[in-house]
């Protein structure tokens, strides 16, 4: 354990991590918060809830309340926030036909500082949606979002819950209804999807580590709705209990960093507050 920190009221369960700095997103009664982890600095930003980073830290897209996924450039937000002005900032992309939630997104082709191609995934009770943006980078954060695939029906057929892509937009893992347990698929252009692994349980949402080689989750291993997290190592196959992780329901777990995994732990007593926690070395 490295890190630990009380967090009261306790926030959303989907907090992801910005990358290139410290900082955390997370949903708190409603408004977006940006925590730095290192000094506690906290800034508030656009939206109400899923505030999801990409995976080069370059943008945040959030489902809005009736417009559909919105796109804000980082280091506006960033940049808004320190000014007092976060959660005013304007998108500078909405896109109505994306309006489910939990977002998750991965990156499929890259041209540094010329364009980068994005696959967001999006899902609520009806299944769930893909599509592809071309973002090409003007100067000072500018970036012009242009959609280039229609939304697809990602997985048909199939009946799957708690859905998460890959950050290199590849996979998607999510639980199947039909056997109750999680499983990692692979995505097709086609919106198609094939089993990659079955975990052979039912697990929270993943977190999957930059390189996609670790798969981090939590599972309910006791009584009383009492869950852990558990680190699943693609290359060897085996998987690993992180320690002092027991919460009361299930937490989605994040990496930030290559062996650095955050987690929330949920209320265990009565009038005990929720917890931000981070384990090293979990690799």
């Amino acid at each position: 354990m490295v890190w630990r920190q009380t967090i009261d009221p306790p926030p959303g369960f989907f907090f992801r991590r910005a990358p290139g700095t410290r900082f955390i997103s997370y949903d708190q009664r409603r408004k977006v918060h940006l925590h730095q982890l290192e000094t506690g600095e906290k800034l508030l930003g656009p939206g109400f809830i899923d505030f999801v980073p990409t995976p080069d830290g370059a943008l945040f897209v959030t489902p809005s309340h009736s417009d559909g996924l919105e796109f804000y450039s980082a280091s506006t937000v960033f940049h808004e926030a320190r000014m007092g002005r976060g959660e005013h900032v304007e998108p500078v992309f909405r896109d109505p036909e994306l309006d489910d939630q939990y977002p998750s997104v991965g990156i499929v082709e890259n041209e540094p500082g010329v364009s980068t191609t994005y696959r967001v995934l999006v899902s609520w009770f009806e299944g769930l949606a893909v599509r592809e943006y071309r973002v090409e980078w003007g100067e000072a954060g500018g970036a012009e979002v242009i959609p280039v695939t229609p939304r697809i029906d990602a997985c048909p057929g199939m009946a799957l819950s708690t859905p998460i892509m890959s950050k290199d937009g590849q996979e998607i893992a999510a639980r199947d209804e039909l056997t109750g347990t999680t499983k990692l698929f692979r995505y097709h252009a086609d919106g198609s999807c094939s089993e990659v692994l079955d975990f052979g349980t039912p697990t929270s949402k993943v977190g999957f580590s930059h390189d996609g080689r670790l798969i981090a989750f939590s599972r309910r291993d006791g009584p009383n709705g009492i869950s852990t997290v558990w680190v699943h190592d693609r290359e060897t196959g085996l998987s690993i209990q992180v320690p002092e992780s027991a919460s009361r329901g299930l937490t989605i777990p994040e990496f930030v960093g290559p062996d650095s995994l955050l987690f929330l732990v949920g209320i265990l007593a009565q009038r005990e507050p929720s917890e931000f926690r981070i384990v090293c070395c979990v690799r």
